[in-house]
């Protein structure tokens, strides 16, 4: 689903910030083209949190997890 708003998400201005829960993290059939939708917002300027605050890097995540995706400058 997120891969399909990118198009419409990087014509935002401001970014808005997205709460996703990623789930199963890297056991996910699908994690490539998990990854790449993930890597996509943050190329358009998102840094990633957990709920509270602590910094994540989802290609360390391995169960389901909520991420918050913070917009910062546009890269």
């Amino acid at each position: 689903m997120l891969a399909g708003m990118l198009p419409s998400i990087a014509l935002w201005s401001p970014l808005p910030v997205i709460l996703c829960e990623v789930g199963w993290g890297a056991r996910h059939p699908e994690w490539p083209q998990e990854l790449a939708a993930l890597d996509a917002l943050k190329a358009l300027g998102h840094g990633t949190t957990l709920v509270n605050g602590d910094e994540v890097d989802v290609r360390d995540l391995r169960s389901t997890t909520d991420v918050l995706f913070i917009p910062g400058p546009r890269a």
